[in-house]
């Protein structure tokens, strides 16, 4: 998705969201201004089970 930010320039950056979830279940959308493997590790850092 574009995101504005106050950088003083005239376009718009690429800004990522991540899901999270269970079939039929909850999700959790995350906010990331990069789609490194970074936030992903960090959210997911004390996950047990099956991805």
């Amino acid at each position: 998705m574009d995101v504005q930010t106050r950088d003083g320039r005239s376009r718009n950056h690429p800004g990522y969201l991540w899901q999270y979830g269970t079939p039929g279940g909850a999700a959790i959308f995350e906010f990331r201004m990069g789609r490194g493997r970074e936030g992903p590790m960090r959210f997911l850092e004390d996950f047990a089970g099956i991805l």
